[in-house]
């Protein structure tokens, strides 16, 4: 992953999964997050990484979702999104 990305996650529990990289945040909620963004360094991209679950009951447990566009938010970056779901297996997703 490219030193200039940040990852983000709603919840500590979640960036625990995640630890120990140095570009990672924990928000909890979008006022936070922003907080957080505002007294950093500009990063050159923004990851954002989550646990869920009842998303879809036909989906089977363990399933990789990689958003393609965020509710409320528009589109994602395509290239980056495809690449990402590519090297994971991640299935592509309006979130």
């Amino acid at each position: 992953m490219h030193p200039g990305t940040l990852v983000a996650c709603g919840l500590r529990a979640e960036a625990r999964l995640l630890a120990p990289l140095p570009f990672l945040a924990t928000g909890g909620d979008g006022v936070r997050l922003r907080a957080l963004l505002a007294a950093a360094p500009r990063p050159a991209a923004v990851l954002s990484f989550g646990l869920c679950g009842g998303l879809d009951p036909t989906l089977p447990p363990g399933t990789l979702l990689c958003a393609d566009a965020v509710h409320g938010h528009g589109p994602v970056d395509a290239a980056w999104a495809a690449a990402l779901a590519a090297a994971t297996g991640a299935r592509p997703a309006q979130i």
